[in-house]
């Protein structure tokens, strides 16, 4: 069993029955911070420990400290990381025989450790390394001060707890800064309902994330697409790997709420449902294989009933859809038809979709003007 940061062992303040194998502390170098963007950040750290031991109550293997002097009032956050099989521990404190403790970061994690902490200007902060089991090896850490005038990194306008969506979205969510490009957020973000988790997409706008749940395809596959009436759990990772600033801060304010959707929403397209254009645009440009029909509205897959239609004779078709809302809230919506068996060389075809084609939720039907789609085969 691992206790507590409360059992450390540093040699010369051992507290505990364990003194006689208290691990010796390395002092190792001074971290400097530098100027950087709107904060200071240290050049990373890179060092190993020759052993990483417990007897139960402490460390017995050996311990790293560095000293921090803290340049402005702020807020600090270090991040520890390594690669191999082994238990790590990260400790930041006021003195350095990590007495006066500020921050644990003692987890179970087996790849990272993470602390932030509140320092004021002129004062030295220690941070200190120890492996409490595994095989002994490199790690690496990054430091990162950011002064009081910069806000916390927090969300401003969260999601609200037992919310109701459309089943096609969006889901808001504003933070104070602007978000990191280079955070992946369906890596850090959870959404879970009916045992199973949400599919969708996550887009980044300055500050803003927007969540737009993934739609019908036709294929019969309904996992991971919301349901309605179901209770879905929206949870942010918290610390390193979670969300993060333009500055870098990692989001610490957890984001965990319940949210429910139901019926499809569609007002932001303007009830604009079209054919936008078909490929080929040339009818005699068709190769006999398949046909790609683009529309402006995410389509009811049940109502699709298509087939090519040539002199009276109807040759049944197969199709597959392709939607999606994109980022600036329109409908990116492809229908790609097929002849479900070779059809007669030389000879023209209208490509009918039958005559109730609408829109998720059915609200709206495809307009009667819409031109026919004739093609030829070579």
């Amino acid at each position: 069993m691992k206790y507590g940061i409360g059992f450390l062992l540093f040699a010369g303040v051992a507290c505990s029955s364990g003194g006689d194998d208290a691990a010796p502390v390395a002092l190792g170098p001074t971290i400097e911070l530098e100027r950087s963007g709107a904060g200071w950040r240290s050049r990373p750290v890179v060092d190993d420990l020759a052993e990483n031991s417990n007897n139960g109550f402490g460390y017995t293997g050996e311990i790293d400290r560095y000293e921090i002097l803290v340049p402005t009032t702020g807020r600090l956050q270090v991040v520890l990381q390594w690669t191999q099989d082994a238990n790590l521990d990260l400790i930041v404190a006021e003195d350095p025989n990590g007495e006066a403790r500020l921050a644990e970061s003692n987890s179970n994690q087996l790849q990272h450790e993470f602390a932030k902490v509140d320092v004021r200007a002129g004062r030295s902060i220690w941070v200190f390394v120890a492996g409490w089991e595994g095989e002994p090896g490199a790690y690496e850490l990054d430091t990162l001060l950011l002064p009081e005038e910069i806000p916390p990194f927090r969300a401003v306008v969260p999601p609200v707890d037992g919310d109701t969506l459309g089943r096609d979205g969006p889901l808001l969510i504003e933070f104070n800064e602007e978000i990191d490009p280079e955070i992946d957020v369906a890596a850090t973000a959870f959404f879970v309902g009916a045992a199973e988790q949400l599919r969708g997409e996550w887009c980044r706008i300055g500050s803003r994330l927007i969540f737009f749940p993934e739609l019908p395809d036709g294929s019969g596959i309904e996992k991971g697409l919301p349901r309605e009436g179901v209770r879905y759990r929206l949870q942010f990772g918290t610390g390193f790997g979670a969300l993060r600033s333009i500055h870098g801060e990692y989001l610490t304010e957890l984001i965990d709420v319940d949210q429910y959707f139901e019926n499809w929403n569609l007002s932001s397209l303007h009830d604009d449902f079209r054919l936008l254009e078909v490929e080929p645009a040339d009818p005699n440009a068709w190769d006999g294989t398949e046909a790609r029909l683009r529309f402006t509205m995410p389509l009811a897959p049940e109502t699709i009933v298509a087939s090519f239609r040539s002199g009276g004779v109807a040759y049944p078709a197969e199709w597959s859809l392709q939607q999606k809302m994109t980022c600036d809230g329109q409908a990116d919506v492809v229908l790609t038809v097929r002849p479900a068996t070779p059809l007669p060389d030389g000879r023209e075809f209208t490509l009918t979709l039958g005559e109730g084609l609408r829109t998720l939720g059915g609200r709206h039907v495809l307009p009667v003007d819409t031109p026919s789609i004739r093609l030829r085969t070579p």
